[in-house]
């Protein structure tokens, strides 16, 4: 995901699934989201190796970002590219 663009400038796109998780909204926590196109992008003010967070906003075939980035916590991420991730 620290990958963000092919040699020839084109977005890295790929699939994920991970678990949401919010402090603000502990109502959310454990849910599972999946989105089967996606590029990462920057997770804004925050700083991405403090937090454990990486930005992931979905997008359309030519990897164009469409919709809202989301902080994906590293630890919580569940398939990468159909691959399931282990800790």
């Amino acid at each position: 995901m620290d990958v963000r663009e092919t040699p020839d400038g084109k977005p890295v796109i790929f699939s994920i699934t991970f678990y949401l998780y919010s402090e603000t909204n502990p109502n959310r926590n454990g849910e599972e989201k999946r989105i089967e196109r996606a590029v990462a992008v920057g997770v804004g003010k925050m700083s991405a190796k403090d937090n454990r967070r990486r930005g992931v906003v979905p997008c359309n075939p030519d990897g164009r970002p469409i919709g809202h980035i989301n902080p994906v916590h590293i630890d919580f991420i569940k398939e990468f590219n159909g691959q399931r991730v282990t800790l």
